[in-house]
């Protein structure tokens, strides 16, 4: 299940949501539900093969839904946003409908979890994962060469048994 899902964690997601809004001076409404099934919104953005285009559509659809309490699983929504920014948003849906676009997104996830992609958002640098906002600032240090890892450490404690696991029925 995903936090949203997850009564307290929704409760504290939403929370937590605002409180970086707040901090970075953001709008903050939110999406008129939550949990929303994002699968359109990201056909339609798989559908892009530019990836400036692609970024700049995806940053608009979280911004509309976060910032502006709009609803991104409705095709106008959808195809306003597009429009606004020049692209055709009826033909992108349609394209995000396509068996092609389909098995995109999902090689995309694949790629993704392969790649120990787990969360958004997630920043992918070298072999090196930071997932979370809260992680920009080791990102930042990483990117200056001012936050070395142990790798043998690390490996050799994921090496040692495993003492608990719940059971996954």
């Amino acid at each position: 299940m995903g936090p949203a899902e997850i009564p307290a964690k929704r409760r504290y997601t939403i929370l937590d949501t605002q409180r970086w809004a707040i901090h970075l001076g953001l709008k903050f409404k939110s999406p008129p539900a939550h949990p929303f099934n994002r699968l359109k919104a990201l056909r339609v953005t798989s559908a892009l093969d530019n990836d400036g285009l692609r970024e700049s559509l995806a940053v608009r659809l979280l911004d509309a839904a976060w910032s502006g309490g709009r609803d991104i699983t409705s095709d106008a929504v959808i195809c306003e946003i597009a429009d606004s920014i020049g692209l055709n948003g009826q033909e992108l849906l349609g394209k995000a409908q396509t068996v092609e676009i389909k098995e995109r997104l999902r090689l995309q996830t694949e790629c993704a979890i392969q790649a120990r992609v787990f969360g958004v958002p997630t920043f992918a640098v070298d072999d090196e994962i930071f997932w979370g906002n809260d992680r920009v600032p080791l990102l930042s240090a990483y990117l200056q060469g001012k936050l070395p890892t142990d790798k043998a450490k690390v490996e050799e404690i994921l090496s040692r048994p495993r003492a608990a696991d719940r059971s996954r029925k």
